[in-house]
C-alpha cells in the first residue's frame, strides 16, 4: 500500500513519518556508536526521526510549532519509551532557541526541512544560538534554490537579507508549501553555515537539488 504523506499547516509534508532519507540515516549510524547521546530534533514533525534516534540510543528533545503531543505520547507507549528518552515540545523553534539559552548542552542538533521557513537574518541566529548549546554535530538540509520547489521562485533574484516570498500556485500546491520561503544556493548555503560559526565537516545535494551538511 502506498503510503500517506501528510502536510500540517502548509509547512510541506511531514516525510520523516514515512521515511528516512541519507541525512537521516547518517544521524542514526553516529548516534548508533555512542551510548545516550542528547540530540535536539528541531521541527521535528510528528516525530518519525526522534522515534528512530532513540529506538538508536538516543536521549531526544524534539521541538515543533504544531502540537504533536498526543502522537509522541502514542509512539512513546507503542515502543515502550519513556518520556526521559523521547520528549517533546510545543513551541517555534526560533522562540524556544531565546529561552532554551541557559537550559543546558545537547550533543547533536538535526535541523531537516526547517531554516528555509525563516528569514536569512532568523537563520543566522538560529544557527548561532544552536551552536552555543550544541557542543557536538549539527545535521541540516535545506530546499535549494534550483529545486523543483524554486523553479519559478520569485525570490531568485532577491538578495538574501530581502529574500522570503510565496512559491507560485503550482508549486504550493504540488509540495504543500503554503509559507514564505527563503530559498538557497549551494553557496549561499555554505556561507550561512560558515558565518553562523559552523565548520562544514561533509557537504552534498541530492537528486532534487536540496542542500545537505554535517558540521561541527
Amino acid at each position: 500500500m502506498a503510503k500517506t504523506y501528510k502536510t500540517f499547516g502548509g509547512y510541506g509534508v511531514d516525510v520523516a513519518s514515512n521515511r528516512s532519507d541519507d541525512l537521516d540515516m547518517l544521524v542514526i549510524e553516529h548516534v548508533s556508536q555512542e551510548q545516550t547521546l542528547s540530540v535536539l530534533d528541531l521541527g521535528s514533525g510528528a516525530g518519525g526521526q526522534s522515534l528512530r534516534m532513540a529506538k538508536a540510543g538516543a536521549v531526544v528533545t524534539a521541538v515543533d510549532r504544531f502540537d504533536f503531543a498526543t502522537q509522541f505520547a502514542g509512539m512513546r507507549e507503542e515502543n515502550c519509551l519513556s518520556e526521559t528518552q523521547v520528549k517533546f515540545i510545543q513551541s517555534d523553534v526560533l522562540l524556544w532557541l531565546r529561552a532554551a539559552g541557559n537550559a543546558g548542552f545537547y550533543d547533536y542538533a538535526l535541523l531537516q526541512r526547517v531554516i528555509h521557513y525563516f528569514t536569512y537574518e532568523q537563520a543566522v541566529e538560529i544557527l548561532c544560538r544552536l551552536k552555543s548549546i550544541t557542543t557536538g554535530k549539527l545535521f541540516i538540509s535545506v530546499t535549494g534554490i534550483e529545486s523543483a520547489v524554486g523553479e519559478t521562485y520569485a525570490g531568485r533574484d532577491v538578495s538574501l537579507s530581502e529574500r522570503f516570498c510565496v512559491l507560485e500556485k503550482s508549486e504550493r500546491e504540488t509540495f504543500m508549501i503554503l509559507e514564505p520561503v527563503c530559498l538557497y544556493s549551494e553557496k549561499e548555503f555554505q556561507s550561512l553555515l560558515v558565518d553562523s560559526g559552523w565548520n562544514i565537516e561533509k557537504f552534498w545535494t541530492s537528486a532534487f537539488g536540496n542542500s545537505k551538511a554535517v558540521c561541527s
